[in-house]
């Protein structure tokens, strides 16, 4: 409280106008100080002080200022009345303005923080839902791997079921060709004998036509230290192809011995030696039988020729074997037991038809056809044809196969039910689904060549060949023909036919494919990005409204055929190649249609 409120009885008005004019001074820089505050951002409850201390200063300003003028303004009216009325309004009006700016920052601050406590309540919620979120996603990956681990681990239980039946396949095999032996060396050759009294002879006598089959036993024995298997009751099991490895050796003859050896030694040279690929182990153990083994009579010349046809890595691991001349059966039976097991043998087999990429149909389906045929019949002939019923390995072939016929293949399948298919069927099948598409397209018709320059009128033609199809907006091939053509329809191709000309008479540029097809029907062409199908239509010289060949845009017959993308309908472009980037070239022709170097050149 000020001194002039002790008593304002003894106030006279000129004290109380020095009083006012001090208590005055005080209420502008508070107002000053306020404003500033304001400008700083300050504390909302410093303001809530300051705006009190301001209303007690405006009270007091008053009272003294009504205390000097009372005089005055009961007096007449003039300039000092007017003058106090002046000082007590611009003083009402600084503060109400100033106490205004108060109220709207208290206000604004007010809003503020409810605005941050909202954004604040509202990060809070998407952290949460963030977390939700992550939480559900390391959930479902740890579904999807746990789900692909027990895939994984069912098809390896499918794969060790297929191998245990491959085994005892293989074992049952092995015991019916082990009885066979038996029964040969136990059961001598019984003869007839004529019902006279002559004495029989001595059926335990051997005879020139009779061979000396004891030492089949020591063979057999022989052949159990390599088993591989750990199992003292299974051997190598020999197949077709190489089980006169574990029978006894027949002598040859000294003048095959002599007369063909020498051929043999001049074939052998030639020939790539083994390098222990089990895919090429039929083939080389046959040639070992027919060129070395029925060629040669002595033992130690049979193993120095084995050692010719083997790699050199191949020979310097079996060198411990060839130091003895008595170890050729030693070696063949070592090569037997780690290259030629069946299990390696069809293994290597599946391998290399699975190596092979996804067929896109023509060449590559016949080469894949072509390969499998040959690993079917390879395998049959060689005695490994129970490697061919694994489900797995069809599997796996059949994911080979273009989309055309992989649903074919579910009809046959479901025609060989309840049997279930084989890679035997596999490879009949698709033999037969081949000559079924060369057929068809020997029964298409095919233009001849063009020649090397074209004439006028053979361009005019290819033109006109050209008009006699054009896609329309919705991509459906229609029929153009003009009057002339109407009149003269019988001598005209059928649409079929048309396209068969333009599209199949030579291989696709971009993929190389023989018979060729239309470019928007390339598999390549379709899985490239815009940029790189505008690109490649500009290197072809097509055009960019059809795709089609031997013209550009601005020369395209087809008028009618507009871009398909929404809000485009553009003439100029195809649809597959809307939106791409301006090609930028020595001759300056965009990818919208302009000169090529081809015109350029004419």
């Amino acid at each position: 409280m000020s001194d002039s409120e002790h008593d304002e009885s003894s106030l006279s008005p000129e004290l109380a106008k020095s009083l006012r004019k001090l208590c005055r001074s005080k209420f502008t820089k508070l107002c000053t100080a306020i404003e500033a505050g304001i400008a700083a951002s300050k504390n909302i409850a410093v303001l809530e002080e300051q705006k009190e201390t301001l209303i007690e200063l405006y009270e007091e300003c008053m009272r003294l200022h009504s205390k000097y003028s009372a005089a005055i303004i009961a007096g007449p009216d003039g300039p000092d009345k007017e003058r106090a009325e002046n000082w007590a309004t611009a003083l009402h009006d600084s503060y109400k303005k100033i106490f205004g700016e108060i109220d709207t920052y208290v206000k604004m601050k007010i809003a503020e923080t409810t605005l941050a406590a909202q954004q604040l309540l509202e990060i809070k919620a998407a952290n949460t839902t963030q977390q939700l979120l992550n939480a559900q996603k390391a959930l479902s990956e740890a579904q999807t791997a746990t789900a692909v681990q027990k895939q994984k681990e069912a098809l390896k239980r499918r794969y060790e079921m297929e191998d245990e039946e491959i085994a005892k396949k293989r074992m049952a095999e092995d015991e019916a060709r082990a009885a066979e032996r038996d029964r040969l060396v136990q059961k001598p050759r019984e003869k007839d004998t004529p019902r006279t009294s002559t004495p029989n002879k001595d059926l335990g006598k051997k005879t020139t036509d009779q061979p000396d089959l004891s030492f089949i036993e020591n063979e057999i024995s022989t052949c159990r230290k390599y088993n591989n298997t750990g199992r003292q009751d299974a051997s190598t099991i020999p197949n077709a192809v190489d089980a006169w490895i574990f029978l006894p050796f027949q002598p040859v003859t000294p003048l095959s011995g002599g007369a063909d050896a020498m051929v043999t030694m001049a074939m052998l040279a030639k020939m790539k030696p083994f390098g222990g690929e089990p895919r090429d182990w039929p083939v080389f153990i046959q040639t070992v039988k027919s060129m070395v083994h029925d060629v040669f009579p002595a033992d130690i010349q049979r193993l120095t020729m084995l050692s010719t046809m083997l790699s050199p890595h191949l020979k310097e691991g079996m060198s411990q074997i060839f130091v003895t001349p008595q170890a050729y059966r030693a070696a063949l039976i070592e090569l037997h037991r780690k290259y030629g097991h069946p299990h390696l043998v069809v293994r290597s087999y599946i391998q290399h038809l699975m190596a092979i990429q996804l067929c896109r149909g023509g060449k590559e389906l016949e080469t894949f056809s072509s390969q499998l045929h040959g690993a079917v019949a390879t395998l049959d002939a060689a005695g490994y044809g129970h490697e061919l019923e694994s489900s797995v390995a069809l599997e796996g072939l059949v994911t080979k196969l273009p989309d055309s016929l992989l649903s074919r293949w579910g009809r046959q399948v479901t025609r060989l039910f309840p049997r279930i298919p084989t890679l035997r069927d596999l490879d009949a099948w698709l033999e037969l689904e081949l000559m079924g598409m060369k057929n068809v397209q020997s029964a298409r018709p095919t233009a001849p060549e063009a020649p090397a320059v074209n004439t006028p009128s053979q361009y005019s033609n290819r033109n006109q060949q050209e008009r006699a199809t054009y896609w329309n907006r919705q991509g459906n091939q229609t029929p153009y023909r003009s009057t002339t053509q109407q009149n003269h329809a019988a001598l005209l191709p059928t649409v079929n036919a048309i396209n068969a000309d333009q599209s199949y008479t030579s291989k696709c540029k971009v993929c190389n494919e023989e018979p060729g097809h239309a470019l928007e029907r390339c598999t390549r062409f379709t899985e490239m990005t815009v940029d790189q199908r505008a690109q490649m239509v500009w290197d072809l010289e097509n055009c960019f409204r059809c795709l089609g060949r031997n013209h550009l845009s601005r020369d395209c017959k087809k008028e009618n055929l507009r871009c398909t993308v929404p809000n485009c309908n553009s003439s100029a472009h195809h649809t597959m190649i809307h939106d791409a980037a301006r090609i930028s070239t020595q001759s300056n022709r965009a990818y919208m249609g302009g000169r090529s170097k081809r015109s350029q050149k004419q």
